[in-house]
């Protein structure tokens, strides 16, 4: 019994702590753009992800004539939230996607519902200076 403690007590350690660290690589300290690559190499406006600690997700939009602006999703109804389940799964937007790769540079998904999604870590100077502050309600 002492050893099926022991062994459940080590394994929430090792759990809690790739979470947390897969929380850091996602939002940073505080918060993190990310750039979201497009399989459509002709589209002039560019997508960013911003994730915070408190479980904030916007989505920006930089459009060909670098205007810098919150998405609004459109007709559908963003929910701009994020929360890390496991250290292999994340829910965006309210969506179950699963990490395929997560690193300082590069963080890679897929869900069901928008099939793989691969993002970078925005390069210095892509996300103006008014921008790179962390949002409240």
């Amino acid at each position: 019994m002492k050893k099926l403690i022991l062994t459940f007590f080590v394994f929430s350690i090792v759990f809690c702590n790739g979470i947390n660290r897969n929380k850091k690589l996602i939002a940073g300290d505080s918060y993190k753009y990310w750039l979201v690559l497009s399989d459509d190499n002709k589209s002039t406006t560019k997508v960013f992800y911003y994730f915070d600690r408190d479980g904030k997700w916007i989505v920006f939009k930089k459009s060909f004539d670098n205007s810098f602006y919150k998405y609004d999703g459109g007709d559908v109804q963003l929910i701009e939230s994020w929360n890390l389940i496991s250290d292999t799964v994340v829910y965006i937007g309210n969506a179950p996607c699963s990490i395929t790769e997560l690193n300082d540079s590069v963080f890679a998904y897929k869900n069901n519902i928008y099939g793989m999604k691969t993002m970078v870590r925005v390069p210095e100077g892509m996300v103006p200076s008014s921008y790179q502050k962390k949002y409240s309600d």
